[in-house]
Parts: structure tokens; C-alpha cells; sequence
């Protein structure tokens, strides 16, 4: 007879939604470049006030 091995139950379980959805993201380079531009304009939208001229009274 052949000897069957049991696989640890820690593998069976299915991966968290988001760490999959990075997998998946993270291989798409267009997708993860498109990411970096869009948190950049976002950061930079936050911070503008920091860098405005002073408005004259």
C-alpha cells in the first residue's frame, strides 16, 4: 500500500481577500504605476496649502 500524507490544516485555509487582491494587482506593472500617480495627486491635493503664495488682503 501506498502512505498517504496529510496536509497541515495552516495551508488549507483560503488567503485573506486583500492579500489576494494585492497578489493579483501587485503583477499588473501598469496597474501598481497608475497607483503611485493617483496617491501622489492625492498627497500633493492634501498638502497645497503648504505651498500656495499667501493670499493679499
Amino acid at each position: 500500500m501506498s502512505e498517504m500524507t496529510a496536509l497541515p490544516l495552516e495551508n488549507s485555509a483560503p488567503p485573506h481577500p486583500l492579500k489576494e487582491f494585492w497578489k493579483y494587482f501587485s503583477e499588473n506593472k501598469g496597474a501598481v504605476a497608475g497607483l503611485y500617480i493617483i496617491l501622489i495627486a492625492c498627497i500633493s491635493g492634501r498638502f497645497c496649502g503648504l505651498y500656495r503664495p499667501p493670499q493679499p488682503l
